[in-house]
């Protein structure tokens, strides 16, 4: 671990002061935040919120949980009935790893979320972030919690980053983190580094006049200097299937599977209106056979599906 001098350790806990005065009055309204922080419903929206954008979850969290109140529904639940409780989210397997965690946690019997970082990173799909936030946001534990926007905002403050796109490696961060997170108090501490990162300590245009710790920032200065306007992204290296790239259509080809108990491909083929295009015909079944190889789907015949 490393050391860290007393002055640096003072300078956070002043950097605490302000920032959590600041989150007090400007924290972003989500709905995860306002539910029962219970292991299981932490783990849920975790799982989300990895690759989803946050006015999804809005509405999607309150009806899987609804759907699946527990740790034991999800276990035992029809793959099928997850995959299409799902729909909307993206990323598909994050559903399948999803009850997949569920599973190993209750098999575990009548306490299932173990408290310890190992052991919640042996679940499937859980890795150092999503055990971190459960053991900071449910278990209240004092440990570091790291995402991209907590990376960033302790970089900046505390070392000299030359420009908008220069941070600590992670190891680093998760050393100072450890040591300067106000003791009981990590949750708010760490929403309040994501809120700060999501909002104002942003990538590319951080908006350094109006940040509540700019006076303890060591890099102000640089940002201030080197910030640059958001370019347009460059054009995509994806190919296209009608203007779409095979992530899309994946997605839509598994949507179609989900409406239905048991779908054929020239089905398929006609609700994605693909009839009459062979590249995207050729597509549509490798996506199938790869559906089938992860677990999503099931075939019957040479080319009629279900969901699991």
């Amino acid at each position: 671990m490393i050391r860290l001098a007393p002055s640096t350790h003072l300078r956070f806990n002043r950097i605490q002061k302000r920032l959590l005065r600041w989150y007090a009055t400007h924290q972003r309204s989500f709905i995860w935040r306002d539910l029962r922080t219970t292991p299981y419903v932490v783990m849920v929206s975790e799982f989300m919120l990895q690759q989803t954008q946050a006015a999804m979850i809005e509405s999607k969290l309150p009806r899987f949980l609804k759907r699946f109140p527990t740790v034991r529904s999800l276990a035992l639940a029809p793959t099928g009935d997850v995959i299409r409780a799902w729909q909307g989210l993206g990323y598909n397997r994050r559903a399948l790893n999803l009850q997949r965690a569920a599973q190993a946690l209750n098999a575990r019997g009548r306490k299932p979320f173990p408290n310890t970082l190992e052991e919640l990173m042996a679940l499937p799909g859980v890795g150092a972030y999503t055990a971190s936030a459960i053991l900071s946001f449910s278990f209240h534990y004092d440990v570091p919690v790291v995402d991209v926007n907590i990376e960033r905002v302790l970089s900046r403050l505390w070392m000299p980053m030359r420009d908008t796109h220069e941070t600590i490696p992670i190891p680093l961060i998760k050393s100072l983190d450890a040591q300067i997170l106000p003791r009981g108090n990590s949750g708010l501490w760490h929403q309040a580094l994501m809120d700060l990162g999501a909002t104002i300590c942003t990538k590319r245009n951080p908006k350094c006049e109006i940040c509540p710790v700019l006076a303890e920032c060591k890099s102000a200065k640089n940002m201030i200097r080197t910030r640059t306007i958001a370019k347009e992204s460059l054009p995509s290296k994806e190919i296209l299937y009608a203007g779409q790239p095979r992530r899309v259509w994946r997605g839509r080809v598994l949507k179609s599977i989900a409406d239905k108990k048991v779908i054929n491909l020239s089905q398929i083929l006609k609700v994605l209106d693909a009839s009459s295009n062979p590249s995207i015909e050729a597509m549509i079944q490798t996506v199938l056979n790869d559906l089938a190889t992860e677990g999503f789907i099931v075939r019957h015949g040479k080319s009629t599906f279900k969901l699991i």
